[in-house]
């Protein structure tokens, strides 16, 4: 579980910023925070705002840093991109987070997309003090006493490629019995346009999810079930090999493959008809994406990161996701998800410790918990203060 996330100059953050996920043991109220070591941390955690704030930029600080130190060393360029008034200022992330009953603090600091320091420290149980894993400066890399790196392998770490990554590919953590999937275990609906180009529509989230399903007989099976449940008019749905046409931007040619595709089964009294997913609503396959991410996620652990969780669903749609992860016996490995959204009505159902609002001021974006407002209290309609302005956080319309 992640406990927080901090987060400089990355976008429209300039300042630093943190997202916590982490109360004292007096702010636990329900079952939507779970004790972990010493430590009591939410499941759930929720940002809102105006449109232009920031509240996707810091989806997007995540899941960056995630996949910086996950694959920088088989990706090797990943760009980092600064606030556009502090291009030349060092970006800087950092996070605790606890795995197999361990907490750890990484941090790493970068300029120009060039790693400048990077630190992977172990929280002593004993002494409560973090100790060093490895540090690093530059290119210079001090590691802890069971950690021996073979300097032929020392010269393929190069300054936009994490130590993190290069250990871990490399089988070093194994040394110290060292396991950290974490940062493995993000899913994320966030499009990352700095790796990628253009958003990726949701027609080839479709495609990908058909690939899962054709390995994996009782996910279709649960996904048939919930989408009869939620009243899609679904009753069944299918994976089939079809001949897809693909066109070369480029040179206009056109020429086909075969591809997976899902397919859609509704009855009525003994009719039946199959309809291809890409006839499904906007709704019908948003709701299939993020299913089955929050499938994975509860299924393993880990956190999940959703921008605008309410794309093209009803409300009732999402507080069933949320409850997913509220309740023990569907979230039993303590997923975490992280969401944004422009409907204000899921507040009602979250504790103070668990909302997030986000300003935008002189274009930085500013972040701050809902419990940093002292008077707050918690038997408080967080819906209805924020609709009416109370707490800050809506847009400033003028004229």
């Amino acid at each position: 579980m992640f406990l927080n996330f901090k987060i400089k100059n990355f976008l429209s953050i300039k300042d630093e910023n943190i997202i916590d996920f982490s109360i004292n043991e007096s702010q636990k109220i329900d079952n939507t925070s779970e004790k972990v070591l010493k430590s009591f941390v939410n499941k759930i955690g929720c940002i809102v705002g105006p449109n232009a704030s920031g509240k996707t930029n810091i989806l997007r600080a995540f899941v960056t840093f995630a996949t910086f130190i996950e694959n920088s060393y088989d990706m090797k360029k990943i760009q980092i991109a600064p606030h556009f008034f502090h291009r030349d200022e060092n970006t800087s992330f950092s996070c605790e987070f606890i795995e197999k009953d361990i907490q750890y603090q990484y941090s790493i600091v970068l300029n120009n997309m060039k790693i400048i320091q990077e630190k992977l420290r172990k929280l002593n149980s004993q002494t409560n003090r973090y100790n060093d894993v490895y540090s690093r400066d530059n290119l210079s890399v001090k590691t802890s006493n069971d950690i021996e790196i073979n300097s032929a392998d020392l010269v393929r770490l190069s300054d936009n490629i994490t130590c993190f990554s290069f250990l871990k590919k490399l089988n070093y953590f194994k040394q110290k019995n060292i396991e950290i999937n974490s940062f493995a275990e993000i899913l994320s609906n966030v499009e990352l346009f700095h790796f990628f180009g253009t958003a990726k529509p949701v027609i080839l989230s479709m495609l990908e999810i058909a690939e899962q399903l054709d390995k994996d007989k009782d996910l279709i099976a649960k996904l048939s079930k919930e989408l009869n449940n939620i009243d899609t008019g679904i009753d069944n749905i299918f994976v089939v090999e079809t001949k897809q046409k693909i066109e070369d931007d480029n040179n206009g040619l056109v020429s086909e493959k075969m591809a997976k595709v899902l397919g859609t089964v509704h009855k009525d009294n003994e009719k039946e008809a199959k309809i291809p997913i890409i006839d499904a609503s906007d709704g019908t396959q948003h709701y299939i994406d993020l299913f089955i991410k929050v499938n994975n996620i509860l299924n393993r652990g880990g956190i999940l990161i959703a921008d605008e969780i309410e794309n093209s669903l009803h409300v009732d749609l999402v507080e069933r996701i949320l409850n997913l992860f509220m309740k023990k016996e569907t979230n039993p490995n303590n997923a975490q998800i992280l969401f944004t959204t422009h409907n204000p009505w899921f507040l009602q159902y979250l504790t103070k410790t668990q909302i997030f609002i986000v300003e935008k001021e002189h274009q930085n974006t500013e972040v701050f918990r809902l419990d940093d407002i002292k008077s707050v209290r918690n038997d408080e309609n967080y819906f209805m203060k924020y609709i009416t302005g109370e707490y800050d956080g809506k847009p400033k319309i003028r004229g």
